[in-house]
């Protein structure tokens, strides 16, 4: 058995540094910052390369064509404004090795982002486009991630940090999130997933959720999540907040929410590591009929930080 465990992870070896290590296809054109990116994409074929040189560009674009746009990385081309990707047929877009204010992508688009870096106005995926985020950090937004509608995101390698107030807000809508190998790190709150009458559906891979100033993961609505040989740590480091205005637990489930926990760790949050919205955990009401499950070894240890509660978990 140990024999096949290895030649099964050669094989998944060979076969990703294969895919790694394929050519990129050749730049189309190639452009310096004093050259017009927007006119560049309009008279470019469909499959175009557009490749950017170093340097800093101080105007969006919009792409309504596949097409990729490819710079020098992500601190070496800069883009000073918001990129939108926006069709009402399908299309594939690739956006690499650049720095970017902003994203927005709508409507049934196939995006690929790697090794980018999105600042100030974060991300809005909107409808029904399918965006696989690659090494790439989303920082510095009032909100990091808005998904809304039937859109399937996918962050693998990537982190979003440091918004002002969702790091990744999931709106309903039979939304998908995954996420793997990634990070949810000092946002207001990491994930917010579930509202109105659609199902979301999050999933959480080896990734971290942790040092959000209030809640690491809060699900209501119709939200089915899963979390797997993940860490939900110290989130509710805004002690003052959390005191006066906030129950500031790893992870709060709501509604209907329901979610599976394996193999995971839930640490050193402020308040409870998990905990159901209701009165006997604090809450105002009664606020939960869905369904908390744990499989596996999961590790709750140290939540409850505050001592305004005894105990890790709060379930009905």
């Amino acid at each position: 058995m140990q024999r096949l465990y290895l030649v099964v992870l050669a094989v998944v070896f060979v076969s990703w540094t294969g895919m790694a290590m394929q050519p990129q296809p050749d730049c189309t054109v190639t452009l310096k910052p004093e050259d017009s990116l927007q006119k560049a994409i309009e008279e470019a074929a469909p499959g175009a390369v557009i490749c950017l040189e170093e340097g800093t560009w101080n105007d969006g674009f919009l792409i309504q064509k596949d097409i990729t746009i490819r710079g020098a990385g992500a601190e070496r081309t800069i883009i000073r404004s918001t990129a939108m990707a926006w069709a009402e047929l399908p299309i594939i877009v690739v956006i690499q090795g650049l720095s970017i204010e902003g994203v927005v992508i709508r409507g049934p688009i196939r995006t690929t982002i790697q090794d980018v870096h999105v600042r100030a106005a974060g991300m809005y995926i909107l409808e029904n486009a399918i965006v696989d985020l690659a090494k790439t950090t989303v920082s510095g937004s009032v909100f990091g991630l808005i998904l809304y509608w039937q859109v399937t995101v996918t962050l693998t390698d990537s982190q979003v940090m440091g918004a002002k107030l969702g790091g990744i807000m999931v709106l309903g809508g039979d939304a998908k999130l995954n996420l793997v190998n990634s990070r949810i790190l000092d946002n207001d709150i990491g994930i917010s997933a579930g509202v109105g009458e659609e199902s979301t559906h999050i999933a959480l891979e080896k990734s971290v959720v942790a040092g959000n100033r209030r809640i690491g993961l809060t699900a209501g609505g119709l939200a089915h999540l899963e979390i797997r040989e993940s860490a939900i740590e110290n989130n509710g480091t805004d002690h003052q907040i959390c005191v006066f205005f906030s129950i500031c637990s790893g992870v709060e489930v709501g509604d209907q929410a329901e979610i599976v926990i394996s193999n995971s760790r839930i640490a050193n949050n402020w308040d409870w590591g998990v905990a159901a919205r209701l009165r006997k955990c604090g809450y105002e009401r009664d606020e939960f009929t869905g369904k908390v499950v744990f499989e596996g070894e999961n590790i709750i240890t140290g939540n409850n930080r505050s001592g305004r509660f005894v105990g890790e978990v709060c379930l009905p």
